[in-house]
Order: C-alpha cells, then sequence, then structure tokens
C-alpha cells in the first residue's frame, strides 16, 4: 500500500496509482489497542475515515435506495406501493445495505405485478418493538421517549430487585415522579416495593 506497487502472481512488480476504500462494523482503533489488527496496517488505511450509522437510523435513505436497487434487478421495471415501502421502513435491517438490495431482489424476482405490495415483502419482519439499539428511533418522538423511558425505568426496577427508592435514585428521579412513571407503564406493584 504504502509503496503503491503490487505483484502479480507469477508477475512482476507493477506501479499503481489507486485509492484503497475499506470498510468494518469492528472497532479498528480498539482492536489495535488490544493487538487484534496490525498498527501499522491501520494508519495505512484510517487517511480519511467516514462513520456511517447503521440502515435502521437512517430511515430517509430507505426509500431511495429500495427503489435504486428495485430498478436494477427488474425488467420491465417494477415500482413499490405505498405499504411495501412502510414495511421498508419498520424493518429493522440487521443486514444493513446488503440486506436491502437482497430484498428488493427477492421482490423482483417473485413478484408477479409490476407493483410490490408489502404482501410480496412478507418476508420482511417488523423491527423489534424493546429497540434494541436503545435509540426509541420508531415512530413519533413522543413515542420514542415514552419507549426509552420505560425501558429504563424496567432496567433499573430489575436492576434494584423491586426497590422503587434504589430505582428512583439510580435514574436520578424522585421517588414520588418513579411510582407515577411505573404505574402509568404498569411496571410492578406498588405493595412494600420501597
Amino acid at each position: 500500500i504504502q509503496e503503491r506497487v503490487v505483484t502479480p502472481v507469477g508477475g512482476r512488480p507493477q506501479k499503481i496509482d489507486v485509492r484503497i476504500i475499506a470498510a468494518t462494523h469492528r472497532d479498528l482503533e480498539q482492536w489495535v489497542k488490544q493487538g487484534r489488527f496490525r498498527e501499522d496496517l491501520f494508519y495505512r488505511l484510517n487517511v480519511v475515515p467516514i462513520e456511517l450509522q447503521p440502515l435502521r437510523k437512517r430511515a430517509t435513505d430507505i426509500a431511495p435506495l429500495a427503489e435504486h436497487f428495485l430498478a436494477l434487478a427488474s425488467s420491465p421495471k417494477k415500482q413499490l406501493s405505498d405499504d411495501a415501502m412502510k414495511r421498508l421502513v419498520d424493518h429493522a435491517w440487521p443486514g444493513n445495505v446488503r440486506e436491502l438490495e437482497n430484498a428488493m431482489e427477492r421482490a423482483a424476482v417473485m413478484c408477479r405485478s409490476d407493483i410490490v405490495t408489502a404482501i410480496d415483502l412478507s418476508f420482511l419482519t417488523a423491527a423489534p418493538s424493546d429497540d434494541t439499539d436503545g435509540s426509541g428511533n420508531r415512530g413519533d418522538l413522543s413515542t420514542a421517549v415514552e419507549n426509552l423511558e420505560r425501558r429504563m425505568i424496567a432496567e433499573a426496577l430489575t436492576e434494584s430487585k423491586g426497590n422503587r427508592a434504589e430505582a428512583a435514585r439510580r435514574l436520578g428521579i424522585h421517588r414520588q415522579l418513579l411510582h407515577t412513571k411505573a404505574e402509568k407503564y404498569g411496571l410492578g406493584k406498588r405493595d412494600n416495593a420501597d
């Protein structure tokens, strides 16, 4: 990489003029510290780092990417219905863009109509309701805040073995507010929880 020379198998060294783009979902800086990745290679690759959020956190990118991949995979060109687009946005996309590309290819092959509907995408599931990454990024802001609040209160109550005074202390809120919120979300019983 540094010398910009490659040697083909059975050939002679050749000068090259290229840019190398490398991608990973690993924390290479942490791996270097742990001795799991070569430090010299890391610094040769780490010229212009670009951190890209997972697809589930970039809902506005799903529609244009899906339409692009569907257009590439279908002839004649197929279209996505509104309910299909909603199903795509509601999916968690653990496989990120590669999973979306494969889903559009599958839809292009399996759908006999010119319009891909939600039924044609029934192999996709909605995002998990517990929002595994903790961002609460599904639905509107108030719903996201409620989901996060409910999860945090449930975790605090679990960690404190149901002791609401301790859970409130861990959350940095007053005990009475915790009582109100816990009742609102149906978390635990009031009897001897303090």
